[in-house]
């Protein structure tokens, strides 16, 4: 039985990716812990997020310009289905799965897109269901460039994945054996 080398080098670089995207918001969070207006986690108050973290950016600009660079990003899925970047904790900015793109290295791959509005504040009625990290498609010379297109996969904090229909759930697994 042999593997396929080109597809155990997209699994590590898929792996590496999702590790450094880890780091890299941990990291934020460390670094900036004790600046004035830092990025910071924030304990979710909802009972069903209990013990769950999400990470709060401080501004709009922050936001936009994470999304612009095409960095990692953290956002919430709500149970109405919607992907929120974190201003406060009591305001936030809607992300817009769009397009499903493609399935490259087992990832499957959509059109993002950031609302132009204004921070808005979270309704009473909706409450946290995920959290997510939304991360960018790899180039040949690794994170995309700002010109590049706004293409992402999504992961939750539970290890599920965005699937071509944009919902969340664990990955088929194939059966590399057969």
């Amino acid at each position: 039985m042999e593997c396929n080398p080109k597809n155990w080098q997209v699994n590590i670089m898929d792996k590496m990716l999702r590790q450094m995207a880890i780091e890299r918001v941990q990291k934020n969070h460390w670094e900036d812990n004790n600046e004035k207006n830092s990025l910071k986690y924030e304990e979710q108050s909802t009972p069903s997020s209990k013990g769950k973290l999400c990470f709060v950016y401080n501004s709009l600009q922050h936001i936009q310009q994470e999304y612009n660079e095409r960095q990692p990003m953290s956002l919430i899925q709500l149970d109405n289905g919607k992907f929120l970047a974190t201003v406060t904790t009591e305001r936030y900015v809607e992300m817009i799965c769009g397009e499903y793109i493609g399935t490259i290295g087992g990832a499957h791959y959509h059109h993002w897109s950031l609302t132009n509005s204004q921070p808005k504040s979270m309704l009473e009625t909706n409450k946290v269901a995920k959290y997510c990290l939304l991360l960018p498609k790899l180039t040949t010379t690794g994170l995309p460039s700002a010109s590049d297109d706004p293409v992402f996969t999504t992961i939750d904090s539970d290890w599920n994945e965005i699937q071509p229909n944009k919902i969340l759930k664990k990955p088929e697994l194939m059966d590399i054996f057969n």
